[in-house]
């Protein structure tokens, strides 16, 4: 007998605190979600100039921004990449010299292209 009272006092206990749970959770304003954004990361050259152009674009446009990127070079002597140039509001730019065919990737996403600086 005591513990059928236990067991129901139990119950009623469970279920008054997940009727409160409730009645907060539909009290408590949604919070919205963020407006959907994707990440674009580009490399192209425009003549003797190579940019990288990194940017969040969000369906808000007030919501889109420049992010950080870093344009590199590929020594063509030991094949590492050495960083020509950082953009820290979405674009990194490089002015190539001579006439050589370098490859040069962007970070953190990578892209890589390679190309005569003309």
């Amino acid at each position: 007998m005591r513990t059928s009272l236990l067991r129901r006092v139990g119950l009623a206990v469970a279920s008054a605190a997940v009727t409160l749970a409730s009645t907060i959770a539909l009290i408590a304003p949604a919070q919205a979600a963020g407006p959907p954004c994707r990440t674009f990361t580009f490399l192209y050259q425009e003549g003797n100039t190579m940019v990288a152009d990194r940017e969040m674009v969000c369906d808000d446009p007030a919501s889109s921004t420049g992010l950080p990127v870093t344009l590199q070079q590929k020594n063509p002597s030991t094949g590492a990449f050495v960083t020509v140039a950082k953009g820290k509001e979405g674009i990194a730019i490089y002015q190539c010299t001579g006439t050589a065919f370098r490859t040069y990737r962007t970070l953190p996403t990578i892209r890589t292209k390679s190309a005569f600086c003309s």
